[in-house]
């Protein structure tokens, strides 16, 4: 076997040896007779020992020059001279997941094959007028290289890496352009021979230059390539949709997962902590359309116990849930939830009457009440905390009267409507328990949006940036200690309806987060914390190390995909009826409003009177600015 040596960068925000790169990084092991590990930046001391444990040798150094700076810190601090007893120097960071096949087919075709030097893959010659203004010759990129002794014992060899300026903070784009671009045609010039593992020219086009990021699947499937990059796998949606490549997150990992051995949870489990969670929804496509008349797995008994709360601020509506009720599987947990015991003795009343009794008599029943100041989420998170410790899913639901979102039929259909997505039939809640049991780091459900009826004066459909409650989730984002990215994106538990795995929630749960500390004596600064919860859970979830995913039951699956695809139709022509599908932004304006509507209109929708939850204060919000009116009983003479 050919005695290498492998310089390997590693760079996590969090200093975190992730599960993905100690597999990778034990491969690489097995055909290294030395393997040195350059930090870029820091890491923690469990992660460092871990590597140590391994036999690696791990040096710190700061994060300047990126990987090119690292590569030449590396054999700076091996030194020439004991670089001349190897015969192959590799030069790789984590910044890729496998090997999803086996090293041992990679290395024993390149030990044979006539090359001085190699990398794993190939980017395509162009003229790049836009981005780093010149001529991009073809050159092997950079993130997995190997040398034969011939090329680092050069002088060339040593004049490429000593030109390295890596005691600076170079750019992303410097070190593109001074060194990986220029890398592989250096060393052409000065005699030496390259290879690619990977046969990368069947896939250029046009469009393709790059086949490591846009034909993954096709070099997995027909080439066995050993690794895949960490940002080949979540696409820009954008970019994913234009170029056919709406499916490569789903399909990459549904192959590997079906094809290798390669535990695909490990590139789940990484995703989660670097991406929004919206950005990773779109990627796997967790959008869940169940069937509601019959069930999709053996595997769940309808007396799978589910824990329930039911927060019920007024009994005006309770019956919408009541009724649903008769959908949970037998044996569930109900916990309601009152302001006042005033309400909890009526409710008592109610669920023993004839018609509730029937269907209520399955379950196991318990009333809290709390105090004027509870509300939703302390209701959730607080006073049915001991819920999420009996059961391993949770189904949580608010009862709000009409005063709630203002006084309008459209909101209450819309509660109505949100509520049956959760509830549509028991075996539709069966089939949400399978779920959760067959993908097991989904941790939320939420219910998708209706579509319909006139929400163009609700949050709803909009990113958080275009609500009045940015400064407020970001604010609650630094006193819980989120970490993941923040989500301005379309995402929320809306109207505080969802299904959560209990464990998802430990993040909360150990943060000792103060529910109880968030009052406000202001009714619409409760109503925005709530909102903010609304956006904030998925978030929460995802700190826990789990996803999130809509679902609708299939019954609704044809009315909403009409509406989805009306609303698409008429973003182009006319006023938008439903902002979930178009987002509103400043640069469409001109072409989408003023041009189609009256300038009287336009104001009219900019400028909206609106209630508060309680009824009691009016406001007025003025692109996106919130201002409290005088009190609605206020006379004026």
């Amino acid at each position: 076997m050919k005695k290498r040596l492998t310089i390997c960068v590693f760079w996590d925000k969090e200093g975190v040896l992730r599960e993905y790169a100690l597999f990778y990084i034990k491969s690489l092991i097995e055909f290294s007779q030395r393997t040195l590990i350059v930090v870029n930046g820091h890491i923690i001391d469990k992660s460092k020992k871990t590597l140590e444990d391994l036999g690696c040798e791990v040096i710190l150094r700061e994060n300047l020059a990126l990987d090119f700076g690292a590569y030449k810190h590396g054999i700076y601090y091996i030194g020439y001279e004991k670089l001349s007893e190897y015969d192959n120097l590799i030069l790789t960071n984590t910044t890729c997941y496998g090997p999803v096949y086996p090293f041992s087919e990679m290395f024993d075709e390149m030990d044979n094959r006539d090359c001085d030097f190699w990398g794993l893959t190939e980017h395509k010659s162009y003229d790049d007028a836009e981005w780093l203004h010149k001529h991009v010759h073809d050159h092997l990129q950079s993130y997995f290289l190997t040398f034969k002794k011939n090329v680092f014992m050069s002088e060339a060899f040593y004049n490429f890496f000593d030109s390295i300026k890596n005691d600076q903070a170079l750019p992303y784009k410097d070190i593109i352009n001074l060194y990986e671009t220029e890398l592989t045609h250096y060393f052409e010039v000065n005699g030496f021979k390259s290879s690619s593992y990977i046969d990368c020219r069947a896939y250029y086009d046009e469009d393709n230059f790059n086949p490591c990021y846009l034909s993954t699947l096709e070099l997995l499937k027909e080439q066995r390539i050993p690794l895949v990059k960490r940002k080949a796998i979540v696409f820009d949606a954008n970019l994913s949709i234009k170029k056919y490549q709406a499916n490569k997150c789903f399909d990459l990992l549904e192959f590997i997962r079906n094809h290798t051995d390669y535990d695909t949870d490990m590139i789940l489990k990484d995703l989660i902590r670097d991406y929004p969670i919206s950005k990773l929804k779109f990627a796997l496509h967790l959008n869940y359309i169940l069937p509601d008349d019959y069930k999709i797995s053996n595997n769940t008994s309808d007396k799978s116990p589910l824990g329930v709360v039911l927060f019920v601020k007024s009994l005006t509506n309770i019956d919408v849930i009541l009724d649903r009720f008769a959908n949970l599987p037998d044996g569930s947990s109900i916990v309601f939830i009152t302001k006042r015991e005033s309400v909890l003795t009526e409710l008592k009343k109610l669920c023993q009457t004839q018609i509730h009794n029937r269907v209520l008599s399955k379950y196991n029943l318990e009333f809290k009440a709390g105090n004027d100041d509870t509300d939703m989420y302390e209701a959730y998170f607080v006073l049915a905390s001991d819920l999420y410790k009996k059961h391993e899913y949770v189904l949580a639901l608010q009862s709000f009267d009409e005063n709630y979102l203002n006084t309008d039929k459209y909101y209450k259909h819309f509660y109505q409507n949100m509520v049956t997505n959760m509830l549509t039939s028991k075996i539709y809640v069966s089939n949400i328990i399978s779920k959760f049991k067959n993908n097991t780091l989904v941790g939320l459900m939420v219910p998708n949006l209706p579509l319909t009826n006139k929400y163009d004066d609700l949050m709803w459909g909009k990113r958080i940036d275009q609500i009045d409650i940015m400064e407020t989730c970001l604010d609650m984002r630094n006193q819980l200690r989120i970490h993941v990215p923040n989500d301005t994106e379309n995402l929320a538990a809306y109207c505080g309806l969802f299904y959560v795995r209990s464990s998802s929630l430990k993040f909360l749960f150990d943060s000792g987060y103060d529910l109880y500390g968030l009052k406000n004596q202001e009714p619409l600064m409760d109503y925005v914390i709530n909102t903010g919860f609304d956006f904030l859970l998925p978030q929460l979830v995802q700190e826990s190390g789990y996803l999130t995913a809509s679902v609708i039951p299939l019954s609704d699956a044809p009315r909403y995909n009409d509406c989805l695809c009306y609303n698409n139709k008429v973003k182009e022509n006319i006023f938008a009826p439903c902002p979930t599908v178009y987002s509103f932004r400043k640069s469409d304006y001109n072409a989408l409003y003023l041009k189609k509507i009256t300038l009287s209109d336009f104001f009219k929708y900019l400028c909206t009177v609106r209630k508060t939850p309680d009824g009691k204060f009016k406001y007025l919000s003025i692109l996106g600015f919130n201002i409290l009116l005088k009190k609605v009983k206020q006379k004026h003479k």
